[in-house]
């Protein structure tokens, strides 16, 4: 789970203890959607914080991210 602001900055992360981050975490704070992620998936994190503004509500959404070290499903 990541917490990211309005402007796809990522300010924090929540991952479950026998899972790995398919980057740094240390990389991923501070980045934003749009440097860290394809464009795919950054455009559906962006319309996800979009709709979480304009709702007031919490977005939930999964995806698939192919690495070096496999499928990623996050």
């Amino acid at each position: 789970m990541f917490r990211i602001d309005k402007h796809g900055t990522f300010l924090d992360y929540k991952v479950e203890p026998d899972k790995k981050l398919y980057i740094s975490p240390n990389a991923i704070i501070g980045s934003t959607v749009e440097k860290s992620l394809p464009p795919d998936i950054s455009s559906a994190t962006m319309s996800a914080i979009q709709k979480a503004l304009e709702n007031k509500t919490p977005q939930v959404f999964e995806y698939k991210l192919q690495t070096v070290e496999g499928l990623f499903h996050l």
